[in-house]
């Protein structure tokens, strides 16, 4: 059974993103988008993501190349959300057990990573 993640970097306080709903403080530090970044490594056992609306948004805004990731995800939302050209998402009212259920047969043998934006 693959191991299910909850991977999330945040501030002291507990936040992920400053009150503009901004990430740019995690791509300036040590490790957030140079050599010494673990999360090229750590995405490559992934076989599902699971992500909420705002982060698949805020995604979807800054990241100006194509869907990065090859991995079915599913982002956990109770709005109609535009989806990526040829990228496997799944919008999904769900709840999260049972979700989880079909990310664990999609993942096979790698592992499922969580994360969220506060």
């Amino acid at each position: 059974m693959p191991l299910t993640q909850y991977l999330v970097a945040s501030s002291l306080d507990g936040f992920i993103a400053d009150e503009h709903d901004n990430l740019d403080w995690l791509l300036s530090i040590p490790g957030g988008n140079d050599d010494a970044n673990p999360y090229p490594s750590f995405i490559k056992t992934v076989g599902a993501i699971a992500m909420g609306a705002i982060t698949y948004e805020w995604i979807v805004k800054h990241d100006d190349g194509p869907w990065s990731y090859e991995q079915p995800c599913w982002v956990f939302t109770h709005r109609d959300l535009a989806p990526q050209a040829e990228a496997d998402i799944r919008f999904t009212r769900a709840p999260a057990a049972e979700v989880h259920a079909e990310m664990v047969e999609v993942a096979g043998d790698r592992d499922i990573s969580a994360g969220r934006r506060r």
